[in-house]
């Protein structure tokens, strides 16, 4: 046999080599194979190993068989079955992105008799499809929010997403009204392809009482101080650290006051003047549901005591005036409301067997 048949346009250096014998015969018409003593520098021909270009999803593990490669063309002798393949993006914690495919340590046969490169495939990285669907939530104004929740359908790697509504630790946030729930604190939310069903946090109006009290005062004095309670209003401090400090301003009224009329003593068929809401009123009505119970102002009789003074006279003369003393007569009173009370005795008096 010859070198240039045994080995196309590969030289060698002078060792000895079993050469595959595909045309070429020897002398005694055998086509085995020789072993021929060659001389020269061995020159080995070039090959490039080009990984494949792979993807997966987000939280998924890519594996490789280790077969994912081209090679360029080696001519009919020696073969490659296969390559180490390796990636950062493999594991499934790898973050959505591309990453390179490196390839090394080439197997098969010949491979001695080739200068071995490796190109770099990509490994893309997709996002994880998640659902999330948001559970509506309710509250009563000035107490702390439900916990927020949802239903998730996709996440992995122990992925967590935290939950958060619109205006959330401001005051403005705590008004009555619709506030919306949205995706607050998520690390990994780059790597998923979000479908957001979103619901609202509601706040409803809270429930504040108010009774006025119930009050009574003598005919000819001034109305006593016109109070009430309360159940209901909110002072408070939030686990978010919002302060609510709600208050009632104003006054309360009561029927005929300011009035002649209205200082007269109630009787059966008028047996007390209504105290109404006046002018009373809560600092943030529209966060509220209020209910105003009317209390009673009974004016009670003043006493009034009539005492005659005693008289005499001489026999055969004329009576003498005959007088009194009134305790407890109300007259040349001005109340603190403005009306004027002048009340007086009026008639005569008489004495047994006068006439």
């Amino acid at each position: 046999a010859t070198a240039s048949d045994a080995v196309d346009q590969h030289t060698y250096d002078g060792a000895a080599y079993n050469l595959p014998v595909a045309t070429a015969q020897t002398t005694d018409g055998g086509s085995n194979s020789a072993t021929v003593i060659l001389s020269g520098a061995k020159k080995l021909k070039s090959l490039t190993i080009t990984a494949d270009n792979a993807s997966k999803t987000y939280g998924d593990t890519e594996t490789f068989a280790g077969t994912e490669f081209t090679s360029s063309a080696m001519g009919p002798y020696g073969t490659v079955t296969g390559v180490t393949l390796t990636s950062t993006g493999a594991p499934a914690t790898a973050d959505v992105g591309a990453y390179a495919i490196n390839a090394s340590n080439a197997t098969g046969t010949y491979l001695y008799n080739y200068n071995i490169s490796y190109v770099d495939g990509t490994l893309t990285v997709g996002k994880k499809a998640l659902t999330v669907v948001v559970d509506a939530k309710t509250k009563t104004y000035g107490t702390n929010d439900p916990t927020l929740t949802a239903t998730s359908t996709g996440l992995v790697n122990g992925d967590t997403f935290t939950l958060t509504r619109d205006q959330y630790g401001t005051l403005a946030g705590e008004q009555v009204g619709s506030y919306g729930i949205t995706i607050g604190t998520f690390a990994k939310s780059g790597n998923y392809d979000i479908t957001y069903t979103p619901k609202n946090l509601t706040i409803t109006k809270a429930n504040l009482k108010v009774t006025a009290d119930n009050q009574s005062k003598t005919y000819g004095t001034n109305d006593p101080t016109l109070t009430y309670t309360q159940t209901g209003l909110v002072n408070v401090t939030l686990d978010n650290g919002v302060v609510i400090n709600d208050t009632i301003t104003g006054n309360l009224s009561r029927t005929a006051y300011g009035t002649l009329a209205g200082e007269q003593a109630n009787t059966f068929l008028n047996p007390h003047y209504n105290i109404n809401q006046g002018t009373l009123a809560v600092s943030a009505p529209s966060n509220y549901n209020t209910t105003f119970t009317k209390g009673k102002l009974v004016i009670n009789r003043a006493n009034l005591l009539l005492s005659t003074d005693d008289k005499t006279k001489v026999y055969g003369t004329n009576d003498p005036t005959l007088t009194y003393t009134a305790n407890g007569l109300v007259t040349g009173v001005t109340l603190a409301n403005g009306v004027v009370i002048n009340d007086a005795v009026v008639g005569f008096m008489l004495r047994a067997g006068y006439g």
